[in-house]
């Protein structure tokens, strides 16, 4: 996903009618916004309740006339083999639309709403001693995977761990997009997404490169956004150089999928066979001290801290 989009006054003249609801009034309290249908809007808040709302300014010309700026600002194509967009709104809004034959009523579109509510460890439904544990864990400088499906506010839980690690620890960063919150003065922060594919070698070689770049800026501990096919490999080799106390966010479902999840990612992109899975699997399970699984719960949020070892 690209970075932020910044946008010129008339182009936010046009968008205003969809901007609206994406201001500090709309959005408090909630963290989804969607629109399933042309001239309807709705949002979910932070206790998993939906609210809708009729809005006939977002009619099909004016959606499809925002989707069609938002990909020529970002320098995609919008056609029929290409119905889908993502993009990272003014505000720092994650964006997907869906439009065209695919879908049924012609247009979707979700935005993941920029978390601006801070949580802190206690906001989680959790057990006293897993919730000890894992503060203790991060503070002692051992690697943790925080795992859940979507919309269960992975990067809200890993913003709530940061907290844990010490000030006058350095710290390199490397995610997608700037998501992740961090007070500490020593601090190195990357971004995956800068890297496109047409770049000279791949954006795969970029990815390692910039690994190896990260390694020798002496980090005590490399934290990382979500763990995808691109950064997978990179992942690994950071918790088996000596870099304890790294964190990442993976989609599973339990702690045993997390680490199959992992191994997934890596095979997509490197060796597959049952040799180097087994040796995978083990350094893994060496590496990774537990699993935070989120889950989502009626009106609130739930977290459980499992040891590997």
């Amino acid at each position: 996903m690209a970075a932020e989009l910044i946008l010129s006054p008339a182009e936010k003249q046009l968008a205003a009618p969809f901007l609206k609801w994406l201001e500090p009034d709309k959005i408090n309290g909630r963290k989804e916004l969607v629109i399933n249908r042309p001239m309807q809007v709705g949002f979910e808040a932070y206790d998993g309740t939906w609210t809708f709302y009729e809005d006939e300014s977002l009619d099909m010309d004016r959606l499809f006339a925002l989707m069609n700026l938002l990909c020529e600002r970002t320098g995609q194509t919008f056609n029929m083999a290409n119905p889908i967009v993502s993009v990272k709104l003014p505000g720092g809004h994650r964006a997907q639309f869906v439009a065209g034959q695919q879908n049924a009523r012609g247009f979707t579109l979700g935005v993941r709403l920029a978390n601006v509510r801070e949580f802190d460890l206690n906001s989680y439904e959790m057990p006293e001693d897993e919730r000890q544990l894992l503060i203790d864990t991060i503070r002692s400088q051992k690697t943790i995977l925080i795992s859940g499906g979507t919309g269960t506010g992975k990067t809200s839980f890993m913003n709530a761990c940061l907290k844990h690690v010490p000030l006058e620890e350095r710290l390199v960063v490397l995610e997608d997009v700037p998501e992740l919150r961090l007070i500490h003065d020593n601090l190195v922060h990357f971004l995956f997404a800068n890297f496109s594919k047409g770049q000279e070698g791949g954006r795969q070689a970029a990815v390692n490169d910039l690994l190896n770049a990260t390694l020798r800026l002496r980090p005590d501990r490399i934290i990382m956004g979500e763990i995808r096919k691109e950064n997978a490999f990179t992942f690994c080799s950071a918790i088996n150089t000596g870099h304890a106390g790294s964190m990442a966010t993976i989609h599973a479902n339990s702690p045993s999928a997390a680490i199959d999840a992992v191994i997934n990612r890596v095979m997509l992109n490197g060796d597959s066979t049952e040799s180097a899975i087994q040796i995978l699997r083990r350094q893994l399970e060496g590496d990774i001290f537990g699993v935070a699984q989120l889950e989502r719960l009626p009106g609130r949020n739930g977290a459980r801290f499992h040891r590997l070892k």
